[in-house]
């Protein structure tokens, strides 16, 4: 975590082997204490990923901790496989009570791309038709 960092800071770097780095900064509150600054991080073997799909996961899924008041150090821990496995998949689904679970779709940017094509595609179609 770099120095200075504040909640809702997110870092992306490429180290010299090559891997890269990204992690995103919040907040665990305490009832007794100040509160602690935390980040979570993921390290890849190279740069070849998306950024911005790191940052929209590690954001959302914060941002949805935080608004159900469940944002503490057990359930974390509890859910970090699940955010782990996220990487390979197109969506992560995260529960985090008896009632609320958390669902991101990650769309890869290409994945975009040839989902506009093919709409675009298919639109011309229809108008030809």
């Amino acid at each position: 975590m770099p120095f200075g960092a504040k909640a809702g800071d997110f870092t992306s770097n490429v180290m010299n082997n090559g891997s890269a780095i990204s992690g995103y900064v919040f907040i665990i509150p305490s009832q007794t204490e100040c509160n602690n600054i935390a980040s979570l991080v993921v390290v890849f073997d190279n740069s070849d990923y998306n950024i911005q799909s790191v940052r929209k996961l590690f954001s959302i899924i914060i941002s949805e901790l935080q608004n159900n008041d469940a944002i503490f150090l057990e359930l974390l821990q509890q859910i970090l496989p699940s955010i782990y496995n996220a990487f390979g998949s197109k969506t992560i689904k995260i529960k985090i009570g008896f009632v609320t679970t958390i669902e991101v779709k990650i769309e890869e940017e290409k994945d975009k791309a040839e989902s506009n094509g093919k709409r675009v595609a298919k639109s011309l179609a229809e108008d030809l038709w």
